[in-house]
């Protein structure tokens, strides 16, 4: 079978992404550790998903020679990133990382052209406008710990009001890992589990965002994974220690 890469931007896309497959295929994932550290993500035997960084990093010769080796072996590159905030979005973030999703699809799109590779790419968090993969994860806060995450936000609001110079309040992804951590769970981006219906709703037809995610991805894995043995009755996580 054909490989599928996935080159994504950090650890919290890494694992996500995986545990979405694995939610909406019943794909196997697996993911080993190093040094307390996840070193790679699988899902069966024909899909890695890589991180690297930032978008610059797609750059990397390293990067390059193996979209262009997968492309040559029939394989399948696909890109997920966040598109981040425009220098025009009237958030608390602006002008961040890709500066917003037409400045990231320019990017993403000059990157092919002047280097010759080939891939797909999609954008958080909904590949139409300004976000990150953190955007979508509050939204799949099922609805009974909402009210958690609303004490968290009227905290982080409380803070900003007072207007003190330098004082520190938490972002979008610090905010996340506390609602973990008050929830008793390992807030540990390399621990984190997604498929725990306790804490995160996966199910794509409740979430508009999350389904236009699983449409992107559904060309590349619906097919694929009907006829082969990587489809199996009960999604089964295994972690395998390297060390």
């Amino acid at each position: 079978m054909n490989k599928i890469i996935i080159f994504c931007e950090g650890i919290t896309d890494q694992i996500f992404i995986g545990h979405c497959l694995s939610e909406f295929w019943k794909l196997d994932l697996q993911k080993a550790f190093k040094n307390k550290k996840i070193s790679s993500v699988k899902l069966g035997s024909y899909c890695e998903i890589i991180e690297i960084g930032g978008c610059g990093e797609l750059k990397n010769q390293i990067v390059l020679d193996r979209m262009r080796d997968n492309k040559e072996e029939g394989g399948i590159n696909l890109v997920i990133f966040d598109a981040d905030y425009s220098v025009d979005n009237e958030g608390e973030k602006k002008g961040t990382g890709n500066n917003g999703y037409v400045s990231a699809c320019q990017k993403l799109s000059d990157i092919k052209r002047q280097h010759n590779v080939e891939f797909d790419y999609y954008l958080w968090h909904n590949n139409s406008s300004d976000g990150e993969v953190e955007d979508l994860l509050l939204q799949l806060i099922p609805v009974e710990k909402q009210c958690v995450m609303n004490c968290i936000a009227d905290h982080h609001s409380c803070l900003v009001a007072t207007n003190i110079p330098g004082i520190k309040h938490a972002d979008i992804k610090t905010r996340l890992s506390y609602y973990l951590f008050t929830l008793n769970y390992n807030s540990d981006l390399s621990s984190r589990d997604y498929s725990l219906k306790e804490l995160w709703n996966l199910d794509y037809g409740s979430c508009e965002d999350l389904a236009k995610f699983k449409n992107f991805l559904s060309p590349y894995f619906a097919g694929n994974t009907e006829n082969t043995n990587e489809v199996v009755p009960l999604r089964r996580v295994v972690n395998f220690s390297n060390t």
